[in-house]
């Protein structure tokens, strides 16, 4: 680990990978800045970044326990804190913890990083998400994203965050473009594939949207949302019957279904077969009422039983709120209301955004 962690983040990565150990680009980026003298430390935050960049529960929460534990070791030691901020951030996004607590955990740590270090450009994301996801100061939280790509040109996760907060302004050519920074700084990272697909389909690079959902699939296969976008994908387009049909019957065989996977089918038998239309529908609401869901989810589902004055009712509240998840644009069942005057207004204030 200590001859690792004293040569720069290129050699250590090509040192990494020759004895079978997999950097991710952020962690050579942090093998480049060495902000801490404690190889443990340092050793402890990277393996936490590599359990948070699968985004499953498990992992985001153990990689809680690592920054903590680094944190410790080294106190002065700022990207751990930016590391319990992404984690708070990402737990409250993915549905496992509750928004106002989770975004407020995220923000004192993000703060403490920049107390450490205010050069530190990590910092100024993990506070520009929660500017953008819970405060929905989008102009606040661009300024910050790029600052920090002002301080380090090649943070792809700043690109990243960057091109989703301007896809969520309605700028879906910027935010493309950004997107095409952001993969070619980490090419193999299965979120950005994932998210950079939306921007495609809204421009109908159709084939672009399907080639990264079918990357980032192959890449981390029990990351469900790229079957998501991957199916939203192929209904934009009316030559992809086939094609539909043969990533229901390979989902359909999931066995450890989670609510992306559970929108699918429903989105597809909606009015194709009332009765395995109702049985997903059952086993997704039961699905999120067993999980520790953040109060920002609304059940898009009411649309398919035409519940949309309820929906749309809701939506707007937990937007005026702040409990509102920022991909409600891009959901199935939004899609199917689009042309409704509600909506449409509704899709405005969003972009809008509250400074």
């Amino acid at each position: 680990m200590e001859s690792i962690f004293n040569v720069k983040s290129e050699v250590a990565t090509k040192i990494a990978e020759s004895i079978g150990i997999k950097v991710e680009a952020e962690t050579a980026k942090a093998i480049n800045q060495k902000s801490t003298k404690n190889a443990e430390a340092f050793k402890l935050y990277t393996q936490g970044r590599n359990l948070w960049f699968t985004r499953t529960e498990a992992d985001m929460r153990q990689s809680l326990k690592l920054y903590n534990q680094a944190i410790k070791l080294d106190s002065e030691y700022a990207e751990p804190f930016t590391g319990i901020a992404d984690s708070n951030s990402m737990l409250v996004q993915y549905g496992f913890s509750e928004l106002k607590e989770g975004y407020e955990k995220a923000r004192e740590a993000a703060i403490e990083s920049i107390t450490r270090n205010p050069n530190l450009p990590q910092a100024y994301v993990s506070l520009a998400w929660v500017q953008f996801a819970s405060d929905w100061k989008l102009k606040s939280s661009e300024k910050n994203y790029r600052k920090a790509i002002a301080l380090d040109s090649k943070h792809a996760q700043a690109y990243h965050w960057l091109a989703i907060n301007l896809q969520i302004q309605g700028k879906h050519e910027e935010a493309f473009a950004i997107y095409q920074t952001a993969l070619k700084l980490d090419p193999n990272n299965h979120v950005i594939l994932m998210n950079s697909a939306l921007p495609a389909m809204r421009l109908a690079k159709y084939d672009i949207a399907e080639k990264r959902c079918k990357l980032g699939l192959s890449l981390a296969p029990n990351y469900y949302l790229n079957w998501s976008f991957l199916y939203q994908a192929y209904i934009m387009q009316s030559n992809k019957v086939n094609e539909i049909k043969e990533l229901i019957d390979e989902i359909e065989n999931i066995s450890n279904k989670n609510e992306d996977i559970y929108s699918i089918l429903i989105h597809y038998y909606w009015k194709k077969d009332s009765e395995k239309y109702q049985s997903y529908v059952s086993a997704a609401r039961n699905y999120n009422q067993n999980e520790t869901r953040g109060k920002h989810k609304i059940d898009s589902y009411q649309i398919t039983e035409g519940k949309i004055d309820e929906f749309i009712k809701l939506a707007n509240e937990r937007f005026d709120a702040g409990t509102f998840n920022y991909v409600f644009e891009a959901n199935l069942f939004v899609n199917e209301i689009k042309s409704d005057p509600r909506i449409q207004k509704l899709i405005k204030k969003i972009h809008n955004g509250k400074d």
